[in-house]
């Protein structure tokens, strides 16, 4: 290991300028538990889910005016004002809610209303609307203990056990209502159940691990079903089939995932399905019989990698080519024999693979890769007198998050934005030497969202407005465009505009390339503001097609864009424009339109199963669109729009 020093003066005017320059204003959205007495003052926000633009979390809010709330469900839209209970299921004690899961146009969870235990719940988001789904488990007081909340495509699946003596923890399923939530399968007849986990959506299918009475065979395996007790089944033939299936991964649409077998040890292994019998082919790593023990199972440039140890090197990053299956070491990184880096925290962002890993030089750090030997480095030495210990906690925009210690400020937030200099800390939450050790973040309706810990109020969330690439700090209710004549009519809204300075309307005629074409100033005060701008005589750029989008200044000289607006010369003319793609969140589409129409829309999944569906009431002109994407697989779908004007089919690529 590198040697112990103290930082040089020099070094911590270095920190402190960085921290200056490139921090984000993260502010406590509120003091939910005021209580010191109480969980320790700490609300702990957990389950942070997207519902509607809205976020949802679990919060223990016991405190001085509502001492016996307990932990329960919350929602916030960013203020502090509009941060509250949903509703107080556990009747005066805790309800602990789980599994906060979007399915239908509603928000599931699981909670204890203090009276049938723990249960399904659902909720539109309003009091009245909170209701339990179903009393599975009628007999024992503590519940049916529903878990693994899984959507596939019309069906929520998940785990619970009813209570009854022969058929304890199964497979179960639900459309939303009492009738139609039921037991799909007893795989495992007994008090026991079947021990269901691993729920995995691949291409509308549901495949998991389970534990049957198959003779010969007690160890959990790989199961698939379409929701039908007959359609529920083992996956594979019985001679490939392999125990305890864990990391389930879709990579291209086939099923991957780690498994041990005799003989083998715990491997990657792939599912193939193509000719119908279920073949199961394994993938060794470890060529010695032992346990390569594949984890942090990640798509990066068509190759899946993972970390693995093949009995020489330790646990190392390694790549497999979905083709021909074979295992490639990207690099050894830690060189001491056998002991490996260990990486940890994959993510793509930035047509790079980011992680953290320990060379036995520098500690764990963060690095980064091509997928090269040679472009397998260390992005930056956070801490310079032992490891950063960088763990990733989440992504917004074209940067992701983590939380790190550079020996000075503590276990704080950094970003990166795939550069050595773009790699900082955010904030100094917890000012001086202390930690906030920040977790849960992301990003909901241009917020992100983040527990943390300070010594003056406990853990708690706090929020900022999401910088860079991602939506405006302000929020823009509007944005869209219309010809006249030939010239170009933007309009678009905001509210709760803060220190917002201007607003730069930049255009392109290749919807690549943007040049500045006016400048309007900011309201920069409270309440709902509407702007025009007119771009005259467009005709004269000899393009067919013109791309605009905004670009909003704060005081401080920072900025963002809006999504891309695009207007057609071709007054007959209607069209869709997907922007991005592939997309990393959110698809967000553009539709010109002749005309006032009525859009309907279904997106489907690269085998026709339908994934989502609606419909939009479009004036005439360019409007921007969003479909929310945040619970979608890595994969190729296919968006179909069907209007009066517009017939079209727009390929997705979801990374």
């Amino acid at each position: 290991m590198r040697k112990i020093y103290m930082p040089s003066f020099a070094l911590i005017v270095f920190f402190l300028c960085q921290l200056s320059v490139n921090s984000q204003p993260f502010t406590l959205l509120k003091d939910i538990n005021t209580n010191v007495n109480s969980n320790g003052g700490n609300s702990n926000p957990g389950s942070l889910t997207n519902f509607n633009g809205t976020l949802y979390f679990s919060a223990d809010s016991r405190n001085a005016s509502i001492f016996n709330v307990g932990n329960e469900v919350f929602k916030t839209d960013g203020t502090t004002a509009g941060t509250v209970l949903l509703k107080d299921i556990g009747q005066g004690g805790p309800g602990d809610p789980t599994n906060l899961t979007v399915f239908n146009g509603e928000l599931y969870f699981v909670i204890t209303d203090g009276i049938h235990g723990f249960e399904l719940w659902k909720t539109n988001g309003t009091d009245a609307g909170t209701l339990m789904v179903k009393d599975i488990n009628t007999t024992e007081p503590d519940g049916s203990h529903p878990s693994n909340l899984t959507v596939v495509n019309n069906t929520l699946f998940f785990t619970a056990n009813n209570g009854v003596t022969n058929n304890g923890e199964e497979l179960w399923k639900t459309d939303g209502t009492e009738s139609g939530t039921v037991m799909v399968k007893d795989i495992m007849p007994g008090s026991d159940g079947s021990e269901v986990s691993n729920l995995f959506n691949l291409n509308g299918v549901l495949f998991f691990t389970a534990v049957s009475d198959i003779p010969f065979i007690p160890t959990s395996q790989l199961w698939k079903s379409d929701g039908t007790e007959a359609g529920t089944l083992v996956a594979g033939r019985p001679v490939f089939r392999g125990g305890n299936p864990a990391n389930l991964t879709n990579f291209n649409g086939t099923l991957f995932y780690s498994c041990g077998i005799i003989y083998n040890g715990n491997e990657l292994w792939k599912y193939d399905d193509v000719n119908g019998n279920g073949q199961v082919g394994g993938i060794n790593i470890d060529n010695a019989s032992g346990d390569s023990n594949p984890a942090s199972l990640t798509i990066f440039n068509n190759q899946l990698y993972c970390s693995a140890t093949d009995g020489i090197n330790g646990r190392e990053l390694w790549k497999v080519d979905g083709v021909d299956g074979k295992p490639v070491l990207v690099k050894e990184i830690n060189t001491a024999a056998g002991m490996g880096s260990d990486p940890t925290s994959l993510i793509v962002i930035n047509g790079s693979l980011f992680f953290s890993a320990d060379d036995g030089v520098n500690g764990r750090e963060l690095w980064k890769s091509d997928g090269t030997t040679a472009g397998t480095v260390m992005l930056k030495d956070i801490s310079a007198i032992g490891s950063g210990n960088p763990v990733l906690i989440g992504k917004s925009g074209f940067k992701f998050y983590f939380a790190a210690n550079d020996g000075i400020h503590g276990n704080e937030l950094w970003s990166c934005d795939g550069t050595a200099d773009g790699t900082v800390m955010v904030q100094d939450i917890e000012p001086g030497p202390g930690s906030s050790d920040p977790t849960n973040f992301l990003e909901v309706g241009g917020k992100m969202y983040l527990s943390v810990s300070t010594s003056g109020t406990g853990r708690e969330l706090w929020v900022a407005n999401a910088p860079g690439n991602g939506p405006l700090p302000l929020t823009l209710l509007e944005f869209k465009g219309s010809l006249s004549n030939d010239n170009s009519l933007l309009l678009w809204k905001t509210d709760n505009e803060l220190n917002t300075k201007s607003f730069s309307i930049e255009r392109s005629t290749d919807g690549r390339h943007f040049i500045s074409v006016g400048n309007i100033k900011a309201a920069n005060e409270s309440g709902i503001h509407s702007y025009n701008y007119t771009d005259a005589n467009i005709k004269s750029l000899g393009s067919s097609i013109v791309y605009y989008r905004l670009r909003q200044m704060d005081a401080d000289n920072k900025s963002t864009y809006s999504r891309i607006v695009a207007l057609t010369l071709d007054k007959q003319k209607s069209f869709a424009m997907l922007y991005p793609n592939p997309v990393r969140t959110d698809i967000n589409l553009t539709i010109t339109l002749a005309k006032k129409d009525r859009m309907n829309w279904m997106l489907t999944d690269n085998n026709g199963r339908l994934v989502k569906n609606g419909y939009y009431e479009l004036g005439a002109g360019s409007t921007a669109v969003v479909i929310d994407g945040g619970n979608f697989s890595a994969g190729t779908y296919l968006l179909r729009l069907n209007g009066e004007l517009l017939q079209q089919t727009i390929k997705i690529v979801k990374q």
